[in-house]
């Protein structure tokens, strides 16, 4: 121990001189820095790691371009040559003295810095305590350091050194940096961070010890340490970048089999033939689906075929998504598909039957002819109905039907108005405040062809609200009512007149409504969290639980992600269920469970989509099932569509 200190004792003696003068520049150029921010508290309290740093930067750099290649140039290191383990005393007392002195530079700066900061801006709230993310600012400067010393080895002037590795780390960083270009949504896992930082760190430590114990034990040959210590270097980047590029591989690269395969969307085409998929990997710290490793693709259900349409960081959408307002259907798929790069900026449209490219447009521009495509898919889907029965659509803030003679009527949304999410009688939209803000309405065509868009609910209230049709509404005090004491109202939207609704518990939420008095409502929860839906008629008050074939009551945690199928059938989402998760078709007239079939619900559990007369297709997070379902509440017909082959068991 007492040779590794005289060692360090030496470095100090000769280099004290560049020190002591990093010493007395670091307090007052600190000083004067802040005295020209005494004005800004805000970045004098937030600008202290610059001033660590640039301190770090000072002292580092001072050391490292001299502490070997001033030896070497001027041949002093032949009487530690001699001396039993002298070289590596050597090369630990160097070690000790740079990382220790630039370190202490550091500290030297963060005193400096609160010093200043007290003396010229009292007010400003800055700890005395030296907190440990100076050091964390020093760490980059001081591994920068060893680099410059390691190359030292071959390179014996400090200056040539400095540079030199400047060079060399770019290089090192010109792959990664064409791996970003090419896959800029691609974030490195923490193993593979973790051989990066072991890599920078590492190899200019193992580098200098090696090129200056066995490059420089003889001072025969000046090209022995380049060889050596480049060997180090070369095997190490070689198999750091093997790591990292088999970590990319993985990624690009997903199938339906990898164990953290997710769907995170898909849409049908309008044959039913063809799915786009929008593939995604499982974040493993969240468990949930990592939007930057999406990817579209173009899934052939007949034979379950698939093929990358896109590149990582996309998606493939509805044509719909983009028309500011839903549908309320799934009837039968898109005609038409969006497939947006990672930038955002364009979206390639595609027929999503054949495939084809119909047009490559910018994001926020839509021509006539995509207005007209949207107007189409919206009259061939829409499952929202006006006071009469005709379908609606909403497009480009107006509501949109056919008249009697077959012709286009559209009328404009009220001012300030705009939504929204679609039920079966309207949308829920929003009208602006003049005061800023929005207030939540009821947007629909009444009996006589005008566009309402009345109250959503109760004003000034937090309560929970249903519809019944385009004049009128359920509502309910929230869920911050004390347990019993919610009560349930029929509300005229036009007139504000309420009545007592029958059949509504306190705690009921209601689901769907199956008709203008009929609904379906989820039940009150036991201690286990698990109702009993049940179909309640708010007229009479009559109230049916669900249940399966041999009479017994469902019991559920949730139900949600509803949609519509042609004949008025609805499909709802089940969680946890006493049967598993999955989906229950609910019958158009009595509100009642036709069907139920097990399937873990999807990210997104709104994609579901008709695809013949008795079958719908229904997207779980690892896969795409079509069922036929019969009239009772059994298991039903269920066939994987995507992927064919069955994953393995975890």
């Amino acid at each position: 121990m007492r040779a590794l200190w005289t060692h360090v004792w030496k470095e100090w003696r000769e280099h004290r001189a560049v020190l002591v003068g990093i010493a007395v520049a670091v307090p007052l150029l600190t000083l004067g820095a802040l005295f020209l921010m005494r004005g800004e508290p805000v970045t004098l309290e937030k600008a202290w790691p610059v001033f660590v740093a640039g301190a770090a930067v000072l002292a580092a750099l001072s050391l490292a371009t001299e502490l070997l290649a001033g030896e070497l140039q001027r041949g002093t290191l032949a009487f530690v040559r001699r001396a039993p383990g002298g070289l590596g005393l050597a090369l630990a007392g160097k070690l000790v003295a740079y990382v220790g002195l630039t370190a202490a530079a550091a500290v030297l700066a963060r005193v400096a810095y609160v010093g200043g900061v007290r003396l010229l801006a009292p007010d400003v709230p800055v700890p005395s305590v030296l907190p440990a993310e100076t050091f964390l600012f020093a760490a980059p400067v001081v591994v920068l350091g060893l680099w410059v010393l390691f190359l030292s080895t071959w390179i014996p002037r400090g200056a040539a050194a400095a540079a030199a590795a400047f060079l060399v780390l770019g290089a090192l960083g010109v792959p990664a940096w064409l791996a970003h270009r090419a896959w800029p949504s691609f974030r490195p896992p923490s193993s593979v961070v973790a051989t990066g930082l072991a890599f920078v760190v590492g190899v200019p430590l193992v580098g200098l010890a090696i090129g200056l114990l066995r490059g420089h034990r003889f001072a025969t040959r000046a090209w022995r340490p380049l060889v050596v210590s480049a060997a180090v270097l070369v095997g190490a980047a070689g198999l750091a970048y093997g790591y990292g590029f088999r970590a990319l591989d993985a990624w690009v690269h997903l199938t339906p089999y990898d164990d953290d395969f997710v769907i995170a969307h898909a849409v049908a085409s309008r044959d039913g033939r063809t799915l786009y998929v929008t593939a995604a990997r499982v974040d493993a710290s969240t468990g949930e689906r990592d939007a930057r490793t999406a990817r579209p693709w173009r899934v052939d259900v007949a034979s379950g075929a698939w093929s990358e349409i896109a590149p990582p960081g996309s998606g493939a959408y509805d044509v719909l998504d983009w028309t500011g307002a839903s549908i309320g259907a799934c009837e039968t798929g898109a005609g038409l598909v969006g497939v947006m790069g990672r930038d955002g900026n364009a979206i390639r449209w595609v027929d999503a039957d054949t495939g084809a490219t119909w047009k490559t447009l910018p994001t926020d521009f839509a021509p006539a002819e995509l207005v007209a495509r949207r107007r189409d898919e919206l009259e061939r889907r829409t499952t929202v109905r006006s006071a009469d029965g005709r379908p609606v659509w909403m497009l480009e803030k107006r509501l949109e039907w056919r008249g009697a003679d077959g012709g286009l009527v559209a009328r404009a949304l009220p001012d300030g108005v705009f939504g929204g999410w679609a039920h079966r009688w309207g949308w829920m939209g929003w009208r602006r405040q003049d005061g800023g803000g929005s207030v939540a309405v009821a947007i629909g065509v009444d009996a006589e062809g005008r566009v309402v868009a009345g109250p959503w609910g109760r004003a000034g209230t937090k309560a929970v609200h249903a519809r019944l049709g385009v004049g009128r509404y359920l509502s309910c005090d929230g869920r911050e009512a004390p347990r019993g004491a919610r009560r349930w109202t029929t509300v005229d939207a036009a007139t504000g007149a309420s009545v007592p609704t029958p059949g509504l518990l306190p705690r009921d939420e209601v689901v769907l409504a199956v008709s203008e008095r009929t609904v379906v409502v989820s039940g009150e929860p036991d201690a286990a969290q698990r109702a009993t839906p049940a179909v309640v008629d708010v007229e009479t008050g009559e109230r049916r639980p669900w249940t399966w074939d041999d009479g017994t009551p469902m019991r559920v945690t949730s139900l949600y992600g509803r949609a519509t199928l042609g004949d008025g059938t609805r499909v709802v989402g089940v969680g946890a269920s006493d049967r598993g998760a999955g989906y229950v078709l609910v019958d158009a007239t009595s509100g009642a469970p036709r069907s139920f079939t097990a399937c873990e619900l999807a990210t997104h559990p709104y994609a579901i989509a008709r695809v013949d007369a008795v079958g719908v297709l229904l997207v779980g997070r690892h896969e795409i099932v079509r069922v036929r379902w019969g009239t009772t509440t059994t298991w039903s017909t269920r066939d994987v569509v995507f992927p064919r082959r069955r994953r393995a068991a975890p």
